[in-house]
C-alpha cells in the first residue's frame, strides 16, 4: 500500500513538473512573439539571426549580391580576394592570432567622464579599455571570417570576462567606450551556449536598466537631456534594444531619437554642445554618436533626422577645410572646461580645434552622409585603428 502511494505521488510530481515546464516554455514563446509583433515588418527581418548572418546590427552590404554581408562572404574575401576588405580582414586575423595569449582583465567600473587626458585617475580604466576592446573585436572578426577556433575561444573569453565583471553605471560618457564590446557580442552571439547567452542577456538587461536609472536621477531642467549626454544615451540604448531583440524598447528609442535630433541640432547645423561648451570638440563628439547609429542601426533614422545630422556635418566643413578656425572652450563656463584650459599642459597655449580630430568620424560617415564626400576625400587612407578600417571597408569605403 505504501509503495503504491509513493508511486502515485511520484507520478503526480512528474506530471506537475512536465506541465510546469510546458507552461514556462509557452510563456517564453509568447514573450518572444510579443517582441517580434512589436517591430515593424522590416525591423522583424533585422532581428532574425542565422548561422550565416553577422548579427542583428547592420554590417554593410555586399556589392556583388546587394545583400547583407554573411560569414561565407567574409571567408571568401579572406581566401580569394585581393581588395581592400580582404586586406583588412587578413590584418585582423593576423593580429588576433598573435594575441591569443593575451589575458583579459576587465574592470568593474569606468572612470572616464570629467578627467582630461593627462589626469592620473583616468588611466587605469582607460588603459584597460584601450587594450582590451580592440582585441575582443579582432578576435570576433577572426572567428567569423576565418573559423579559427583559437579566435572563437578568445573572443568568447573576453566577452564573458567583461559581462561578468563590469557593473553598468548607466553613464553614457563612460559607457560609449563599450560599444566595440556590444559589436563583438553581436558577432559572436550564436557561438555561445544557451547558458552563456542567458548570462550575457542578464548583463545586457542590467545595462539597459542602469541607463534608465541614470537618466531618472538627472533633473528635468538639466541640459543633459539635450546635449551629447542624451545622444550617447540613445545610441547605447539602441544597441542594447537590438541585442535584446526588444521591439517595444526599439520603438521608444526611435521616437526619442527623432525628438532629440530636433532639439540638439540648430537650423545652421550647430549642435547645442557647440554653443554650451564653445567647442567643436563636442560638436564632433555628438557626430560620433550619430554616425555609430547610422552605421549599425540605420533604421533609427527618418529622412528628417538624417537631414538634420547632415547639416551638423556641413557646419563642420569650413573648420575642417581651415577656412575658419575656432578656439575650443574659450567662452565656456563649464568647470571641467575651465580646469582643462588652466591645466599645466594647456595654459600656455590656446586650445585651437584641429581638423585631424574629425578624421575618424568623417571616414565612417561618408557612406551614410554622401553630402560630405566632396570635401572629405583626404580622410580616405589607412591611417586608422584596425576596427575603423574594417568598418569602413564593410561599408564599401
Amino acid at each position: 500500500m505504501k509503495l503504491c502511494l509513493r508511486t502515485t505521488r511520484l507520478a503526480n510530481t512528474i506530471v506537475f513538473l512536465f506541465f510546469s515546464f510546458a507552461a514556462c516554455q509557452s510563456r517564453i514563446y509568447n514573450q518572444n512573439s510579443e517582441i517580434a509583433s512589436a517591430l515593424p515588418k522590416v525591423e522583424q527581418k533585422i532581428i532574425q539571426r542565422t548561422d550565416e548572418s553577422l548579427g542583428v546590427f547592420s554590417w554593410g552590404i555586399n556589392p556583388k549580391t546587394q545583400k547583407a554581408w554573411t560569414e561565407s562572404d567574409l571567408k571568401s574575401k579572406l581566401n580569394t580576394s585581393k581588395d581592400n576588405l580582404s586586406k583588412v580582414l587578413k590584418l585582423a586575423v593576423s593580429f588576433a592570432l598573435n594575441e591569443t595569449n593575451f589575458i583579459f582583465e576587465a574592470v568593474p567600473k569606468l572612470e572616464i567622464e570629467g578627467y582630461s587626458a593627462n589626469h592620473v585617475r583616468m588611466h587605469r580604466s582607460t588603459k584597460v579599455i584601450l587594450e582590451e576592446m580592440p582585441r575582443i573585436f579582432a578576435m570576433s572578426v577572426c572567428a567569423r571570417s576565418s573559423g579559427h577556433l583559437e579566435c572563437e575561444k578568445k573572443a568568447k573569453e573576453g566577452i564573458l570576462k567583461w559581462s561578468s565583471t563590469y557593473i553598468p553605471s548607466g553613464n553614457p560618457i563612460d559607457e560609449n567606450n563599450l560599444i566595440p564590446l556590444l559589436e563583438s557580442i553581436d558577432l559572436m552571439w550564436l557561438r555561445f551556449s544557451e547558458f552563456e547567452r542567458l548570462g550575457i542577456k542578464k548583463w545586457l538587461v542590467a545595462f539597459l536598466q542602469a541607463n534608465e536609472k541614470f537618466l531618472d536621477r538627472i533633473p528635468l531642467n538639466s541640459t543633459s537631456h539635450i546635449n551629447s549626454h542624451e545622444i550617447w544615451r540613445i545610441a547605447i540604448r539602441a544597441y542594447l534594444a537590438m541585442l535584446l531583440e526588444d521591439g517595444a524598447e526599439f520603438l521608444r528609442i526611435k521616437e526619442r531619437f527623432e525628438e532629440h535630433v530636433g532639439n540638439q541640432i540648430a537650423a545652421d547645423g550647430s549642435t547645442y554642445d557647440f554653443h554650451q561648451r564653445d567647442s567643436l570638440h563636442f560638436q564632433v563628439f555628438s557626430l560620433k554618436a550619430y554616425t555609430k547609429i547610422a552605421l549599425h542601426i540605420p533604421l533609427l533614422y527618418t529622412d528628417r533626422s538624417k537631414e538634420h545630422v547632415s547639416k551638423a556635418f556641413q557646419f563642420l566643413m569650413p573648420y575642417y577645410l581651415k577656412k575658419k578656425t575656432h578656439i575650443d572652450f574659450a567662452k565656456s563656463t563649464n568647470r571641467f572646461d575651465i580646469e582643462r584650459k588652466n591645466s599645466e599642459h594647456n595654459r600656455k597655449k590656446d586650445l585651437m580645434w584641429t581638423p585631424g580630430s574629425a578624421r575618424e568620424v568623417l571616414r565612417l560617415a561618408r557612406p551614410t552622409f554622401p553630402q560630405i564626400k566632396n570635401w572629405s576625400q583626404d580622410v580616405v587612407d589607412n591611417q586608422y585603428p584596425l576596427r575603423v578600417r574594417l568598418l569602413a571597408a564593410l561599408l564599401g569605403e
